[in-house]
């Protein structure tokens, strides 16, 4: 295996995390953790943790040339997106102002 697919499997296995404990997240709180869990980390602390794991890697693979540099324009376009959809799922019902 070449080192870049390596990092790309590593990039692969870090949002595969995210989903996980962001899942976990959705159905049990932010705030609960796994009994069985010696460290008792929350479910907020373990999505954290694994968002750094995932820029780790990014920085991993733009040390090797993949520029996956973030971009603030790109960024700042996609947040106007989530929240025109965000308003609409209001509009339909979908989303409860808290």
């Amino acid at each position: 295996m070449k080192l870049l697919d390596h990092l790309l499997v590593c990039l692969i296995e870090e949002c595969s995390e995210i989903i996980k404990d962001t899942s976990k997240a959705l159905r049990f709180g932010l705030q609960d953790f796994n009994q069985k869990d010696l460290e008792q980390k929350t479910s907020l602390s373990r999505i954290r943790t694994e968002l750094n794991d995932l820029y780790g890697v990014i920085e991993l693979l733009n040390e090797h040339n993949l520029e996956l540099d973030l971009d603030r324009e790109l960024i700042n376009n996609k947040k106007d997106k989530v929240r025109k959809y965000m308003e609409y799922a209001k509009e339909r019902g979908r989303i409860q102002c808290q």
